[in-house]
């Protein structure tokens, strides 16, 4: 831990997003043709890779079918290279990174979510109604900042259950596992989801964030660390930096407050019926 906080002084971990570039958006959905696909398939993989060196591959068709709750945050348009990445948690509630909603410590006016983005096709497309961050964010300096890089997005519109399940929670007294599944946009590859399983974890005493041992690189602040458990995948972490020269991804576990946002939403889905 000694060693660790060492490091720490000398680097701290880096958020991974960059500006959002601001655009007209735009309203339609753009066809990926034949040609494109095929190349597209070449570069698939056959299942969600496990332990891999290097930042996240790209997820195959199947991988993504099952993922597509994990989206795209971006400021106005689809055509934004740079950006975040964002998890459904509630039909109307998406959880994500604070760093990717906030500038120069005030609040962005407006994010879209794109769930399931790939290649001008997504699942569902909403913009915000109201952003809020962890209140603690923008009290703290230095690393234990990161333990507070949180925010969940409030959507216009909710994203119906029948059209896109949000993701479970893991509950709190849950066992988190020895591995996450890492998931997110890669500003390298921003127009598709990339993820890893099996990135061992490696919690940190007297912390409130945790280490995952596989690399992520600019984009997938706001992915998500899911955690396999005997009733199925549950919402585990949400990553918000990079770590050291390997560029290991730092993520701040599910907790309370993140807990009672999606109660409040669950309440709102209520109302709505």
């Amino acid at each position: 831990m000694r060693a660790w906080s060492r490091d720490v002084k000398k680097r701290l971990p880096r958020p991974i997003t960059t500006a959002f570039r601001h655009k007209t958006a735009q309203r339609r959905t753009w066809r990926v043709n034949l040609g494109a696909m095929s190349a597209i398939c070449a570069l698939c993989f056959s299942q969600v890779p496990q332990g891999i060196a290097g930042p996240l591959p790209m997820l195959d068709a199947e991988s993504r079918q099952q993922w597509q709750a994990v989206g795209r945050v971006n400021g106005a348009g689809f055509r934004n290279t740079s950006g975040c990445s964002g998890t459904l948690v509630a039909p109307d509630l998406v959880l994500t990174a604070a760093h990717c909603v906030t500038s120069d410590g005030r609040l962005w006016s407006e994010r879209h979510f794109l769930a399931g983005w790939f290649r001008g096709e997504f699942t569902a497309h909403r913009v915000s109604k109201d952003i809020q961050i962890h209140p603690l964010y923008a009290l703290t300096t230095g690393a234990p900042k990161f333990a507070y890089d949180i925010a969940m997005i409030r959507l216009l519109e909710p994203i119906e259950r029948a059209l896109l399940p949000p993701v479970d929670l893991l509950p709190r007294n849950a066992v988190s596992g020895s591995t996450g599944l890492l998931l997110g946009y890669q500003n390298t590859r921003p127009h598709a989801l990339s993820g890893a399983a099996g990135c061992p974890r490696k919690p940190l005493r007297a912390s409130k964030w945790v280490i995952y041992g596989c690399e992520v690189i600019s984009g997938t602040s706001g992915g998500a660390v899911m955690v396999e458990t005997q009733t199925g995948w549950k919402l585990g972490a949400v990553i918000v930096a990079r770590q050291g020269a390997a560029g290991e991804a730092l993520a701040v576990p599910v907790n309370d407050w993140i807990r009672d946002a999606v109660k409040e939403a669950q309440k709102r889905e209520d109302l709505r019926k």
